[in-house]
């Protein structure tokens, strides 16, 4: 799902994620997109940079490694999510 919430209120994106997770059971589920504050749920994050997987791991993975992308993206966005 490429920016499925684009368009949504943050209240109405929260509510089609947890629905999304929700019904996903087993299956493998792909969202793609830059807003990294729900990316906390997933079990897998991969990063692309300029075309490249540069990171794969949990959140609290990628937050470990401390010139990351991932945490640099993250750190970058966390005001708009806490």
């Amino acid at each position: 799902m490429d920016e499925p919430t684009a368009y949504l209120d943050p209240l109405a994106e929260i509510a089609l994620y947890d629905f999304i997770f929700s019904i996903s059971g087993n299956r493998l589920v792909f969202f793609i997109s830059h807003r990294l504050g729900f990316a906390r749920k997933a079990d897998r994050i991969i990063v692309v940079d300029d075309g490249y997987i540069k990171e794969i791991g949990t959140h609290t993975e990628l937050m470990a490694h401390q010139n990351g992308v991932y945490k640099r993206m993250f750190e970058s966005q966390k005001e708009w999510f806490q």
